[in-house]
């Protein structure tokens, strides 16, 4: 048998010393991905009309960016790094300067926070864990 010290399994990476962050970094590059291509339809700034922006990226950009993070340890910084990917690019859609603060810009589009998305998620896996 062969030891490695990463594994890749449907998409999530992980390693064996515990950490995520090469998940959260591959994440983070493949939501911004799918942000760019979207800039074709209108979603970066002026674009589209400021209620279809949040759903197009509560519908594709938030699920590519939450791939897999209920099954692995998010340490702190990581969840730092996925709230400041969620803020660049909703900040990027409504065209504004990148030091900008995003919480309050989060509410008025009703868009959860990243962290707060993930936590929900784990809570529905271990739900259905237990119920069976």
């Amino acid at each position: 048998m062969k030891t490695v010290t990463k594994l890749e399994i449907l998409g999530v990476t992980f390693i064996n010393n515990g950490t995520c962050s090469e998940h959260v970094q591959h994440t983070v590059q493949m939501c911004r991905r799918a942000f760019y291509s979207l800039s074709n339809i209108g979603m970066n700034y002026p674009g589209l009309n400021n209620n279809s922006k949040p759903h197009l990226y509560s519908s594709i950009c938030l699920p590519t960016l939450t791939y897999g993070m209920q099954y692995v340890n998010l340490s702190s910084p990581d969840k730092s790094t996925l709230n400041s990917a969620q803020g660049a690019i909703i900040k990027q859609m409504c065209g504004l300067i990148k030091r900008s603060r995003h919480t309050n810009l989060l509410h008025a589009m009703n868009l959860d926070n990243v962290s707060i998305v993930i936590g929900n998620y784990t809570k529905s896996v271990f739900k259905r864990v237990c119920c069976k």
